[in-house]
């Protein structure tokens, strides 16, 4: 399984710098407002110039993105029981 970190950074670059904005203006709407989130910060975590965000800007980017292993297609998140159902190793 993909770690969080990993996932937030390969998803921040999927998406581009240019829509870093948006995101940054979607996510910050989650947080208080000192713990806004910056089109800056979301470039440092891309690019690994900043490794530990903390729980609400990791969580708040979890929310904007969708959990690891969700399925896109049924809007769905992959349990332990469907993984199992499925044949898959649980980890």
């Amino acid at each position: 399984m993909e770690p969080i970190l990993d996932y937030l950074k390969r998803r921040l670059k999927e998406s581009g710098p240019a829509s870093w904005p948006a995101i940054a203006a979607a996510v910050s709407a989650k947080l208080p407002p000192e713990k806004s989130v910056t089109e800056h910060s979301l470039r440092k975590l891309a690019y690994g110039d900043r490794e530990n965000p903390g729980l609400q800007y990791a969580q708040a980017l979890l929310d904007h993105f969708g959990l690891p292993g969700a399925d896109a297609t049924a809007g769905t998140t992959r349990t332990p029981a469907s993984i199992a159902e499925a044949g898959e190793a649980v980890r």
